[in-house]
């Protein structure tokens, strides 16, 4: 069975894995992430889906496989945000650089079966998924069942 790692621990994600680490203090706009920087974010959202009744019902290798989809899908945006003229933050571009840089990062870095990279890496283009988890819990529900169709 394939797996990101064996300890989802963030700390221990933090130590493991340098995109996670390049997650620390990169702002996002506040008016729809008010819970602070990405790294915060990620690590949020990682919880909400670990919370989910229907995350603990699936297979487990089906958790690896959306445990790596909510850690990855805004890989990109420490290479992305900026500070606009109004004084907003935004990211644009952050999910599909982030699609081919997840990509990268399981194929080069991290061995992973084509099948397996394959199934999130469509879900970091769209940060539906793993973000739906954190924003609307009752949302991302719905994505748990068919994803795996």
């Amino acid at each position: 069975m394939w797996q990101l790692t064996d300890d989802y621990s963030w700390e221990h994600l933090r130590r493991r894995f340098y995109w996670i680490r390049a997650l620390q203090g990169v702002p996002q706009d506040p008016t729809y992430h008010a819970e602070g920087d990405v790294e915060t974010h990620t690590r949020l959202v990682l919880e909400a889906l670990q919370a989910l009744p229907e995350f603990g019902a699936l297979p487990q290798q089906d958790q690896h496989l959306l445990r790596a989809a909510a850690l990855l899908h805004d890989v990109e945006k420490p290479s992305t945000t900026r500070r606009e003229a109004d004084g907003s933050i935004s990211a644009r571009g952050h999910a599909k650089k982030g699609e081919l840089s997840s990509r990268s990062i399981l194929y080069l870095d991290i061995p992973t079966p084509s099948r397996c990279g394959n199934k999130f890496a469509g879900w970091c283009a769209t940060t539906a998924c793993p973000s739906g988890c954190l924003i609307a819990p009752t949302r991302a529900r719905p994505l748990l069942k068919p994803a795996w169709r």
